[in-house]
């Protein structure tokens, strides 16, 4: 963490939250916030799991998700949609904290459909070597939303049968993990999970 100036604990005071200074700390902020609204989409005063359960595509998910980061934002980023950079590729939503113009893009899969080897390719191929390439751009977030029961699970390679969402998650978190210990100085992923499958 960056040290603090004045104004963070006037900030910290009235919003119990540090603007971020750098990407790795409006990372951590992504992660508490798809934290907190996957907790509130089941358990909030007003939980909202069908509403997002029963968006009709992806677009309409990551909407939704960008109006959720909206709401949440206090004062600490700003939210935009499908922005342009190297090579006019646009991820899906990109967080820009507001202390430091530091912008971290998350990239949004419905997972429902999907193969893990196609999810390899999201976090590999789409968030890091699209959104991750600039020095100062090196961390992201690929955020998976389940909204419908998948009874079979899913194939992976090299794995009889099929297996369940969580070690689907934890294998996506392993690929995520080592290509941040490939470099320091390189892609920095994370993977977030919201499931309203259930």
């Amino acid at each position: 963490m960056t040290p603090w100036m004045a104004h963070d604990l006037i900030d910290f005071e009235q919003s119990f939250e540090k603007s971020p200074t750098t990407t790795l700390e409006l990372q951590a902020l992504v992660r508490r916030r798809v934290e907190k609204i996957a907790h509130d989409l089941v358990h909030g005063k007003f939980a909202q799991a069908d509403t997002l359960k029963g968006l009709i595509d992806e677009n309409a998910v990551q909407r939704w998700i960008a109006d959720r980061f909206e709401t949440l934002r206090g004062r600490a980023y700003s939210v935009e949609r499908e922005t342009h950079v190297a090579d006019e590729k646009e991820p899906d939503i990109t967080l820009t904290s507001r202390d430091s113009c530091v912008a971290l893009p998350i990239e949004i899969k419905v997972i429902d459909e999907m193969s893990v080897p196609a999810l390899e390719v999201a976090l590999e191929n789409q968030l890091c070597r699209q959104y991750l390439r600039h020095a100062e751009a090196r961390h992201g977030a690929l955020l998976l939303v389940h909204q419908s029961p998948r009874a079979a699970g899913w194939k992976m390679p090299d794995v009889a049968g099929h297996v369940p969402l969580s070690q689907v998650l934890a294998h996506l978190e392993g690929q995520a993990k080592r290509i941040r210990e490939r470099d320091p100085r390189g892609p920095q992923p994370i993977v977030l999970l919201i499931d309203v499958s259930k």
